[in-house]
């Protein structure tokens, strides 16, 4: 008896909880490309504004067109008003055909649901890097 009640429980259970165990981002994100520079002259710069809505940001990737003698630099995530979520990067890490020195993409799945921003520092003025962050909104 205990078994035979059990099964169209769990059954039951299974049909109410899948679709709440999908992925965050279902693909219904409105994809968005934003690019931050941080030139000879700047040591900070805001990469994504702050935004006000539900979203997503999904990749990284930080470039310079010459051999900075910059090791590393920081951005900033402020994810639903919170305080800063800091990453350090390494740039440049790799050369590319093109002779552009880049950290190469770095995925994320930074889920937000009221607002994001992303902001890039470095502590050093020898060198121009230029961040791209591909993120949307839902």
């Amino acid at each position: 008896m205990k078994t035979a009640l059990s099964i169209p429980l769990a059954l039951l259970l299974n049909v109410l909880m899948v679709p709440c165990a999908h992925a965050v981002d279902e693909g219904q994100t409105v994809p968005k490309l934003n690019s931050a520079s941080l030139n000879f002259s700047n040591l900070s710069a805001t990469l994504v504004p702050l935004t006000n809505g539900s979203g997503n940001v999904k990749a990284v990737e930080c470039r310079s067109s010459s051999q900075p003698t910059l090791t590393t630099m920081q951005m900033h995530f402020y994810v639903d008003g919170s305080s800063a979520r800091t990453i350090t990067l390494d740039v440049p890490t790799f050369l590319d055909s093109a002779s552009k020195y880049h950290t190469g993409v770095i995925p994320m799945n930074i889920r937000f649901d009221s607002s994001i921003k992303i902001d890039i520092q470095r502590s050093s003025t020898t060198a121009d890097v230029t961040c791209m962050a591909s993120w949307g909104l839902d």
